[in-house]
């Protein structure tokens, strides 16, 4: 089972290294120094998109912060028992990243795990790009530019990453859903 990934000291010591203030990632995110501060003390659990955005002002990646290149043992082989468990309590969702620790590039693979009512938030991955997703278990719905596609076991969705995405869980059971970001293509 892979363990959970607290999130705040990592992005404590990536805003610090960066040397910007609370104030300053605040400015940058349209979020409040408080909010951040809370969330750096694993106090606040932000939405999938809101951590997002806050890892995209910092210059990462969702995989590059659920990543450990100093864990995580070197090679291409990702195993199932190594990868850190992201847990968002307000997207009542789950988020982990399928690449090595330390990729970098223009790919991203991330395994989301909506519990009943989860949802990623408006700007989930919002970037240059294009997301190819399928849905490895459950009914989740993808809304699209404010298009309802519900996807079934074994479906699978392409779309541009600028358009408004959301993914949602409106079933009883959980829904798991592989997202493959292709940056700037």
């Amino acid at each position: 089972m892979p363990k959970s990934l607290q999130i705040g000291p990592r992005l404590k010591s990536t805003r610090k290294a960066r040397r910007l203030s609370l104030r300053e990632l605040g400015a940058a995110t349209g979020f409040s120094a408080s909010f951040l501060s809370q969330v750096e003390r694993g106090e606040a659990s932000p939405s999938l998109s809101s951590l997002d955005k806050i890892v995209r002002a910092l210059g990462l990646t969702l995989g590059a912060l659920l990543t450990d290149p100093d864990s995580a043992p070197p090679g291409p082989l990702v195993r199932r028992q190594e990868p850190d468990t992201l847990h968002s309590e307000w997207s009542k969702a789950s988020l982990r990243s399928l690449m090595p620790a330390g990729t970098q590039g223009p790919l991203a693979a991330l395994l989301v795990t909506l519990e009943p009512g989860g949802r990623t938030g408006k700007h989930f991955l919002a970037e240059q790009g294009h997301i190819f997703g399928f849905c490895v278990r459950g009914q989740p719905t993808l809304l699209l530019d404010e298009r309802s596609h519900e996807l079934n076991q074994q479906d699978s969705v392409y779309y541009d990453a600028t358009k408004q995405a959301v993914w949602e869980n409106h079933s009883r059971g959980p829904a798991e859903v592989l997202l493959v970001q292709v940056r700037g293509a």
